[in-house]
């Protein structure tokens, strides 16, 4: 772990590259929610490092970024490069262990089980259940009390929805003057971030167990009163090496569908859900809906004779030619309507 004036001077030389960190930030805030387990290792984590688990209160905390290592997922960061926090997709509380597992599809465009699933169960309640959450993964010092300053860094997730995308609005400087530069080190550039989070409400969870709903409001800046303290810099490590980010593709399978990945197999679940008589019915329904809205479309042009092909533009019959031999009148050729409409499905 680098010291403490190791870090000062790193961070000076590399104020383009955080300012280019912030900037991105700012830029993809909306792009790319909270639940049990994490995708973080907690045996990894330094000595005396925790996690920060805020309740409903006033908060004030500095966010301390880090030297990116060659695992940081993303394309856009080089290697020692500062980066204030780590954004992922996460599937949260996959199955009866409720466990967590960066997306392999989101983050790295690679085979993954839960998408294959959701891509054959739209329906909204699957996707809302299973669909991958953005988290963002930050290095805090937290000044609320005198007891949890005394802790020193903390590792904190959240939904970028919560934080994120509300700090990256007040780090963008008006008319094109970059960002914030909220995480550097130094009194003069970094802030002090304040946020509130507040209950608004409740909610009936997966478990059927009533759970408040939460609110963070009131994001500002804070100036500092003194740069970041030696102590503080020597706990910041990289986070990237104490989060699991590549899960295979059989321990993710085994989790989401209770059963070990066999290749080629079709799995219960997919199984179930496929033969989930609610979903047929609802299927049915929309192709019938869909078979109407067409027959509407074509009634419009020509009187409907019951099945015609719905890639073409309407067929009209042509008026017959003077004296026309009735051996040369022949029927408008046309192709099934409902097979058009399965083959679409």
């Amino acid at each position: 772990m680098a010291t403490a004036e190791e870090l000062r001077r790193k961070m000076a030389k590399k104020k383009q590259e955080l300012e280019s960190s912030h900037q991105s930030a700012i830029e993809n805030k909306d792009k790319k929610q909270f639940s049990r387990g994490s995708v973080i290792i907690k045996e990894k984590l330094p000595e005396g490092v925790g996690i920060w688990n805020p309740k409903p209160d006033d908060h004030l905390i500095d966010v301390l970024a880090w030297f990116a290592t060659k695992d940081y997922p993303s394309d856009s960061i080089k290697e020692d490069d500062p980066v204030p926090f780590l954004d992922l997709w996460v599937y949260k509380g996959v199955g009866s262990n409720a466990d967590d597992f960066v997306s392999p599809s989101l983050t790295y465009k690679k085979k993954d089980p839960i998408a294959e699933f959701l891509r054959t169960n739209r329906d909204k309640a699957t996707w809302k259940s299973n669909s991958a959450k953005r988290r963002l993964f930050y290095l805090v010092w937290v000044h609320d009390t005198a007891e949890e300053e005394a802790k020193g860094v903390q590792v904190w997730e959240v939904a970028n929805w919560f934080f994120g995308a509300k700090i990256e609005e007040l780090a963008k400087k008006p008319r094109g003057g970059g960002a914030v530069l909220y995480s550097d080190y130094s009194k003069e550039l970094g802030k002090s971030v304040f946020f509130r989070i507040k209950k608004s409400g409740s909610f009936q969870n997966e478990d059927g167990k009533a759970q408040d709903s939460l609110e963070y409001t009131g994001h500002q800046f804070v100036d500092r009163d003194a740069d970041i303290p030696d102590r503080i810099l020597e706990q910041i490590f990289p986070l990237e090496s104490v989060i699991t980010l590549h899960p295979s593709y059989e321990e993710i399978y085994e989790a989401f569908y209770g059963e070990p990945y066999v290749e080629g197999a079709p799995s219960t679940k997919h199984s179930q859900e496929n033969d989930d008589p609610s979903q047929e019915k609802e299927r049915d329904s929309n192709i019938d809906n869909r078979l109407q809205r067409l027959k509407k479309q074509m009634d419009a042009d020509v009187e409907y004779q019951g099945e015609r092909d719905i890639d073409t533009p309407p067929v009209k019959e042509e008026e017959p030619k003077e004296e026309p031999k009735e051996e040369e009148v022949k029927p408008v050729v046309k192709t099934g309507l409902r097979r058009v409409i399965k083959r679409r499905e």
